[in-house]
């Protein structure tokens, strides 16, 4: 009589936990440059929306235009006011504030496939804290789909 046996891949399964870790930190990252910049935002349909329309989401919600606009606004400077003494610190502002958020989206862009793969079987979720902070988390579940999906049958 035979008897089916199993082996774990360990190489495969750290690296497909590394990964989701590495997704979780950028959705993160993604989620805190989100909530800097939107008050009452919903944070579920943002994630939604950022795995299934990245370009859309980051042009709605975290473009130069949108951002420029802002900080212009907190610096009482016009956009094309480029002789106005407070100018060059706004313009400064928002390419330091454009660079985390363009590196993020690139990376995003990057792990797409993963991302909307790891989403779909329910790998993380948005926990809130006491304070009402959300972050994405993974869940209970994670670990054990990895493993599986990283066992090998001999």
């Amino acid at each position: 009589m035979r008897t089916n046996t199993s082996k774990l891949d360990g190489e495969m399964y750290n690296k497909e936990m590394a990964k989701l870790e590495k997704i979780i930190d950028l959705l993160n990252d993604a989620l805190w440059q989100f909530c800097a910049w939107q008050k009452g935002y919903d944070v579920p349909d943002f994630l939604n929306r950022l795995i299934n329309s990245p370009a859309e989401t980051f042009h709605r919600y975290l473009s130069y235009e949108f951002i420029a606009q802002e900080k212009c606004n907190g610096f009482d400077v016009g956009e094309d006011e480029y002789n106005n003494p407070n100018y060059q610190i706004c313009y400064e502002e928002i390419t330091s504030e454009m660079v985390p958020i363009l590196e993020a989206h690139n990376e995003l862009c990057r792990l797409l496939p993963d991302i909307k793969e790891a989403y779909s079987n329910s790998l993380f979720r948005i926990e809130i804290n006491a304070y009402g902070d959300r972050k994405v988390v993974k869940t209970a579940d994670a670990d054990l789909y990895i493993m599986k999906q990283c066992t090998e049958y001999i």
